[in-house]
């Protein structure tokens, strides 16, 4: 998407479809898609006129759209053209469309002061600058559009993963043992009845020996750390919300990333579930609405973490670590 986007069509800025629940008409939708600053257009525009400026109830309306500088207009130079022609020229030698509408707007204001027919405002008083003029730089507590985040439940999974393991004596938290944790963690819910007796039935002695191990050492201060298989899952599950153009990483990714990996666990959990990661309808299922609702991207106490993992694990998902301005839960459309 070209960072200056000239759009001369009519009521190219036109937001009366706000109030019927569509947000995103033509401009807003080139700030969505990235472009940095605009030209567009209030109201419809009127290129040319009679003899006199001031009739201009014949006059045509605006023409066409420019993105990137490509399209010309005719040869005719009418009030409208001026603009127009002004405008693309500013365009195409790479200069700052706020600042060219500005001169020409002023350039026009005068000849219309000055004659009284020429240059009326019915021509360029509908022209509008739109996005990021001034100071582009944001502030540094402002997340960048591409940013990635880590629900919060997703880190707490991590981290009751990890304390399974260190209460049963193991200080490595193997990928088996996510997989496990998963199990545990109420997907099983959604399985037809069949399924999900079975994988209750294979789940629960692993839930009451993990229960009868807390309840031997209530508060315990062990910790396991990820071994590489976790972080090969951690990095699929962000390279699946990636592709789904997911800003929020959840556990519905990570549960993606299992039922899609290779080696026998994976194969039992696609054939205990029915669910298979590596099928996009599948995909779509899954993960579909983890999107919707606020999100709560802060960071959980993970005591069975240290920071140094805790770290290596928002690397691994290739995803922003949490500041001040994540404390708050938030909606995806926000950001």
């Amino acid at each position: 998407m070209p960072r200056q986007v000239l759009l001369l069509a009519c009521d190219s800025s036109d937001l009366r479809n706000v109030s019927a629940g569509e947000w995103l008409v033509l401009a807003p939708a080139m700030l969505w898609a990235g472009s940095e600053r605009l030209v567009v257009t209030s109201h419809p525009v009127i290129d040319s006129a009679g003899a006199d400026d001031g009739e201009v109830g014949g006059g045509e309306e605006g023409g066409g759209v420019v993105g990137g500088g490509e399209e010309d207009h005719g040869a005719e130079v009418g009030g409208g053209e001026v603009i127009d022609r002004h405008l693309l020229t500013a365009l195409l030698e790479r200069r700052e469309l706020g600042e060219a509408l500005r001169e020409v707007q002023i350039e026009q204001l005068g000849r219309w002061r000055s004659t009284g027919r020429e240059g009326a405002p019915v021509h360029w008083g509908g022209h509008l600058a739109m996005g990021a003029y001034g100071d582009v730089n944001a502030p540094t507590w402002l997340p960048p559009s591409r940013r990635r985040y880590v629900h919060a439940g997703l880190l707490e999974l991590l981290d009751d993963a990890a304390k399974d393991s260190a209460t049963a004596g193991r200080h490595v938290l193997t990928g088996n043992g996510l997989m496990v944790k998963l199990a545990t963690h109420g997907f099983a819910e959604e399985l037809p009845k069949p399924r999900r007796l079975i994988a209750l039935i294979l789940v629960r002695p692993y839930e009451l020996a993990a229960f009868g191990r807390a309840a031997k050492n209530p508060v315990p201060a062990l910790r396991a750390t990820p071994d590489e298989s976790v972080f090969e899952l951690l990095r699929s599950a962000a390279a699946i919300a990636r592709a789904a153009g997911h800003p929020v990483v959840n556990v519905e990714h990570l549960l993606v990333a299992v039922l899609g990996a290779s080696g026998r666990s994976a194969l039992l959990a696609r054939t205990l579930s029915g669910w298979d990661g590596r099928q996009p309808e599948v995909v779509k299922e899954i993960i579909g609405d983890t999107q919707a609702g606020l999100q709560d991207t802060s960071l959980p106490e993970t005591p069975h973490l240290t920071a140094d993992t805790v770290s290596a694990v928002y690397a691994a998902l290739d995803a922003h670590m949490p500041g001040p301005q994540d404390a708050a839960p938030w909606y995806t459309t926000d950001r």
